[in-house]
């Protein structure tokens, strides 16, 4: 019995060393407490989950970026003991950091990604591209973490002018960047894998609970992050920075049609790839590395607008096909347009603006012989091109920066018509040669041309149009001479090739709309028929919006004075009108300036010596002209002042 007795205390009290153990070899996901409980870490739990990722992308297994079923496939080589290793220095990372407690993912993620990444270089992976697919799986779970967690994205850790989803999006982008060295890569290497990770990054967004309203700025921020975080890669020069930012764009750019979000369709995507060439630009005076300078952003840009282009064949997503191309390049060249006020570095300011859209033009011309794309063929290619230079255009009064106003305009139209035509030459494509060169140069100053009513900037006017035209015809001629391409000879220009800048310009004014611009409403008292001038730079038909109308409908250009039908007393704020131009163009909608009409005085009257017919007679007041309408009635109106009076006779 008490051999019995001893065996069953001997193996409780085992037990229970068993479990005092396994309470103090606490594992990854928990902390202990002073109460003898356990909590699970916010850094824990993301670890838990990178290591469920890695796991479930491993051996012959894949996973996707997003739930479509053409999204990016994520998949690794890595053994269970790899893994282990790979988490573990992601936990020692956190942990040299202090942040084992906090509650804030865009202090954990970066660090995170430092130690996982790191670990790469030593865990024995056989090749580059090895690495990469790992790199590409951990961006994509950290992306995924973010999910359902936004009270762990502090407002108070947001960067500047970004919200704190935009930040850890950018951070997860940027330190993965910074540290593709440290996973063992070579400079070699670099290119590519940048350009597979914002893939990743961009095209895991759905899965990272986003909303489609925060779509825009998320990619805006992840390029940027990618863009300016190359210059932290031990070992990269200048020589290798023009391609890497080319892969980024165009990374960014292939992987739109993998997000999986609500509301977010293939009519989105024009407005997101805008937001892709934006944010590489305005990242570019964040590089600082020997050897580069602001004498290298021009040729940089070109390479951010050419990455950019030639992806836009690579989304695959329903509703997306070679209709919407046109569309799709016109806000690659207006993104990184835009954005050229956004760069700040030393030796950059506004008196190289000019050099700046040049290059944004010349490398999204250069680069439309490299979509590929069913539906898409040289046939479009001159269209495609009139949308380069209308995006570039129509986005230079999005330009903020010191010393830019709109007397820079000339100078930079130059420069968008130059880039475009000298990089004619530079398209490789089936069925593309210089006999193909008149219709090209004619979309150039077509596009160019039609977006001039487009710009909206302190200064310009539709007095500038006349004068603007003839600069872009001008420098479209002057370049012919810049483009080399087999069979044409600069010195020898056929005709049609200069009729056609001609022609195009001709047709771009054509499309213009009309620029309405509006003076006062003009409301003498007991007035109830205002009158109204505008100018218009075309002639058409007027059309009225909001509770005024008038029979006033044909615009000529120049100054036109219309006169509102009866209008009641009140106050009116919503009255609007435009003028659609003879080939159906519409132009801008026109706020009336806000009027009162008030006839509360207008009661005045007298006698009348006129004989006819015996009653009462009524005298308009103020003097106006009287009209007698015979019918049933004698009508006696104020033709001015719209005030029938009646009586019978």
């Amino acid at each position: 019995m008490n051999k019995i007795l001893y065996i069953i205390l001997s193996l409780l009290l085992f037990s229970l060393t068993m479990i005092s153990c396994a309470k103090k070899s606490s594992d990854d996901d928990t902390t202990t407490t002073d109460e003898n409980t356990t909590t699970t870490t916010l850094a824990s739990k993301v670890i838990s989950e990178l290591s469920a990722n890695l796991s479930s992308s491993s051996s012959s297994r894949q996973a996707r970026v997003s739930s479509r079923s053409t999204s990016k496939t994520l998949s690794n080589s890595l053994t269970s003991s790899q893994i282990t290793s790979v988490v573990d220095a992601a936990t020692v990372a956190v942990t040299a950091s202090s942040l084992d407690s906090s509650e804030d993912l865009i202090q954990i993620m970066p660090k995170i990604i430092e130690g996982s990444q790191g670990k790469l270089a030593t865990v024995g992976l056989s090749n580059s591209s090895e690495t990469i697919k790992v790199i590409n799986v951990i961006g994509n779970s950290l992306v995924k973490s973010i999910s359902g967690r936004s009270a762990n994205l502090p407002s108070a850790s947001a960067e500047s002018e970004s919200t704190a989803t935009e930040t850890v999006l950018s951070k997860i982008t940027s330190t993965s960047v910074a540290n593709l060295d440290e996973a063992g890569l070579s400079p070699t290497d670099i290119g590519n894998a940048s350009s597979e990770l914002v893939e990743t990054v961009v095209g895991s967004l759905g899965s990272g609970g986003l909303s489609s309203t925060e779509l825009g700025g998320a990619i805006d921020k992840i390029t940027a992050g990618a863009v300016g975080s190359l210059d932290q890669i031990t070992g990269f020069s200048v020589s290798s920075l023009g391609d890497a930012i080319d892969n980024i764009t165009s990374g960014a750019t292939a992987a739109l049609g993998d997000i999986t979000v609500s509301g977010y369709s293939a009519d989105d995507l024009s407005t997101m790839v805008e937001k892709v060439t934006s944010g590489a630009t305005s990242a570019l005076g964040n590089i600082s590395m020997t050897g580069y300078s602001s004498d290298n952003l021009s040729s940089m840009v070109e390479k951010v607008t050419s990455g950019a282009t030639s992806a836009l064949g690579k989304i695959e997503m329903t509703g997306y096909d070679s209709s919407k191309l046109t569309s799709m390049v016109e806000k690659v060249t207006s993104g990184a347009t835009s954005a050229l006020g956004k760069i700040e570095m030393t030796g950059y300011s506004s008196d190289n603006l000019a050099l700046m859209v040049e290059k944004v033009t010349s490398g999204a011309t250069g680069a439309l012989g490299k979509i590929s794309m069913t539906g898409y063929s040289s046939d479009i290619l001159s269209t495609m091109v009139a949308e380069v230079t209308f995006g570039a255009t129509a986005a230079l009064g999005n330009i903020e920066m010191t010393g830019y106003d709109a007397a820079d305009l000339s100078g930079m139209l130059t420069k968008i018509s130059a880039g475009a035509t000298g990089a004619l030459g530079k398209i490789e494509m089936d069925d593309y040669d210089y006999n193909d060169l008149a219709v090209m140069v004619s979309k150039i100053t077509s596009g160019a041309t039609e977006a001039l009513s487009k710009i909206e900037m302190d200064g310009y006017s539709s007095d500038n149009i006349t004068s603007l035209t003839s600069t872009i015809t001008t420098s479209t001629t002057n370049s012919l001479g810049n483009i080399k391409m087999e069979g044409f000879d600069k010195d020898n220009i056929p005709s049609d090739i200069k009729d056609g800048i001609t022609t195009g310009s001709n047709a771009g004014i054509l499309m213009q709309p009309p620029m309405i611009t509006g003076t006062t409403v003009t409301t003498p008292p007991d007035v109830n028929t205002p009158s109204y001038t505008f100018k218009s730079t075309k002639a058409g038909t007027i059309s009225y919006r909001g509770n005024c109308r008038s029979y006033d409908t044909n615009a000529t250009i120049g100054y036109n004075t219309i006169t509102f039908s009866t209008l009641s007393d009140g106050t009116y704020s919503n009255c609007k009108l435009y003028v659609t131009s003879s080939t159906g163009v519409k132009g801008n909608v026109l706020l009336v300036t806000p009027f009162t009409v008030d006839t509360s005085s207008n009661n005045s009257s007298s006698s009348d010596n006129s004989s006819g017919g015996g009653g009462s007679s009524y005298s308009c007041s103020f003097k106006n002209t009287k009209a007698f309408i015979v019918g049933n009635a004698v009508t006696e109106k104020c033709i001015f002042y719209d005030c029938p009076k009646s009586k019978i006779v």
